[in-house]
């Protein structure tokens, strides 16, 4: 994946361009702007002059600081100094903006992470780009490739499968939700002398992408998103949910519906000795 060039700074060393949002860690909801604990590591991914920058800094993450992997981002950058480079938060939507645009990133951020890792195979980062291989190579490896696609276990396309089979309450429908992007709380120790904490229990603000079988997915903001503590989508399959029928935005999560933590984190064991 290409990033272009957009311009040259007054000085001509600071360039303004856009980057791909590689990772980026979540948004923190209690952190005071004074205090670097609210800050958090944003990568990025761009090309500049046909030279791939992977470049990581820590910026204050919090809702009018709120990113997605997968997004392209207007930055500010100097070649010579990439990790200083400044993001131009002024240019980007706010969350909720974005999820009312229905942003592909946050609508379909397992897509969104497939995009992440092609950039990052093309730029030489991870893995082999299958691509740029020699043909003979490349359809022995992209064979293999496709072998392990086929054995590993598919646990999202297995919930919905089981949201389109099942009954539904009235004026229902089931549905697999995904946690696109939520916002965090920091907790300090009792004695306040460790390290704070992040937990992602509790109520906060969250983006939701709901695949409802048959239909394109979507997001979905919930200001008040409820997570018990223990409980999360720890294997890939996504949260079972039911929607209305008349309002897509209203979204009831079935926790009690999930398989403990414990036991997904013991299916994705079973699911990577299976790949092997």
């Amino acid at each position: 994946m290409a990033f272009r060039r957009k311009g040259g700074g007054p000085s001509g060393a600071e360039i303004r361009t856009t980057a791909l949002v590689v990772a980026v860690d979540r948004p923190i909801d209690n952190a005071s702007r004074l205090s670097n604990v609210g800050r958090g590591t944003v990568r990025i991914l761009l090309d500049i002059d046909s030279k791939p920058i992977y470049v990581a800094r820590r910026f204050l993450l919090d809702e009018d600081h709120w990113l997605a992997r997968g997004m392209q981002i207007p930055i500010a950058i100097d070649p010579a100094q990439p990790d200083q480079f400044e993001i131009e938060w002024a240019s980007i939507p706010s969350i909720e903006a974005r999820v009312a645009a229905n942003d592909v990133t946050l609508a379909d951020p397992r897509q969104a992470a497939v995009t992440v890792a092609d950039a990052m195979r093309s730029a030489g980062l991870m893995g082999p780009d299958v691509d740029a291989l020699p043909t003979e190579i490349r359809e022995q490896l992209s064979g293999t490739l496709d072998a392990q696609r086929a054995s590993r276990p598919d646990r999202f396309g297995e919930a919905l499968d089981r949201a389109a089979s099942e009954p539904a309450p009235a004026g229902r429908s089931r549905a697999v939700a995904v946690i696109a992007t939520a916002m965090v709380s920091l907790h300090s120790d009792a004695d306040g002398g460790g390290p704070s904490r992040v937990d992602s229990s509790g109520t906060h603000r969250a983006v939701l992408a709901i695949n409802v079988p048959g239909h394109a997915p979507y997001a979905v903001f919930v200001r008040k998103f409820k997570q018990p503590r223990g409980r999360g989508d720890v294997a890939g399959a996504g949260l079972p949910a039911l929607v209305s029928a008349t309002d897509p935005n209203d979204v009831e999560i079935l926790w009690d519906d999930m398989p403990s933590v414990e036991n997904q984190l013991g299916q994705r064991i079973a699911d990577r000795m299976h790949e092997a």
